[in-house]
């Protein structure tokens, strides 16, 4: 629907409604894997306007530049993240945006609080980007040591009724339960939440999601020495 949005806003030369929806669609595509189209749709909404869109679009680049073990990009990212004005949930982003790029450059907590807050206020909005921030925010939690904000993050979501669970933040949760159950050693019950983890990414159709899922999954199944080669393999489709 969006791509078709998208095609339909160029055709009439709409060209505020197609940044709009370029950078609405960022998010389905990291989730997807198609890490090009996004960073070309990135670099479009960079190029051609300084507006809340293009502030949009930088949010969602320190993901992917992670994920791909881009310390240049996140470099020239890093001081691109600035503060928006007039759209709280932009803010938010952008703390926990300014915080993924100090984890990967192994910075300490450097803005690790706000980015902790800003996802619980966002989690709390139950809005379509909450789920991929909440996992940074656990990422960036486990990275600081500060397991107990990963337990807070998801006590969060347990005062949700279900109508307030989405799918992908369902899934995201019942990750960070898992990594939580490895990090104390419950191994029996980090399994079944990491299988079932991955069967609710590979329902939900996102292939990073699942892959980064995956790689998790072998590296537990690695520590009490059960292989993991075969989820390695298929994630390696997605990472390679």
């Amino acid at each position: 629907m969006l791509t078709q949005g998208i095609e339909l806003a160029r055709r009439r030369g709409d060209r505020p409604d197609e940044r709009r929806l370029l950078a609405q669609r960022l998010i389905a595509l990291t989730a997807l894997g198609r890490w090009e189209e996004m960073l070309r749709d990135t670099d479009v909404l960079d190029e051609r306007g300084d507006d809340i869109w293009r502030d949009q679009s930088l949010v969602s680049l320190p993901v992917v530049l992670a994920a791909r073990g881009d310390a240049d990009g996140l470099e020239r990212v890093r001081g691109r993240v600035g503060e928006a004005g007039g759209w709280g949930a932009l803010e938010l982003a952008q703390k926990i945006a300014r915080a993924v790029v100090a984890r990967e450059r192994r910075e300490g907590r450097e803005g690790f609080d706000d980015a902790y807050e800003a996802a619980i206020e966002l989690v709390r909005g139950s809005t379509s980007e909450a789920p991929p921030l909440f996992a940074e925010a656990v990422e960036c939690a486990f990275a600081a040591g500060e397991i107990d904000r990963v337990e807070q993050l998801i006590r969060v979501v347990d005062g949700f009724k279900p109508a307030q669970l989405l799918p992908l933040l369902d899934a995201e949760v019942t990750r960070a339960r898992a990594r939580l159950a490895a990090h104390n050693g419950d191994l029996q019950t980090a399994d079944e939440l990491f299988r079932h983890a991955v069967a609710l990414f590979r329902e939900l159709g996102t292939p990073f999601y699942l892959a980064r899922s995956q790689l998790e999954y072998a590296e537990l199944q690695v520590r009490a020495g059960n292989g993991g080669v075969e989820l390695r393999e298929e994630a390696a489709l997605v990472f390679g």
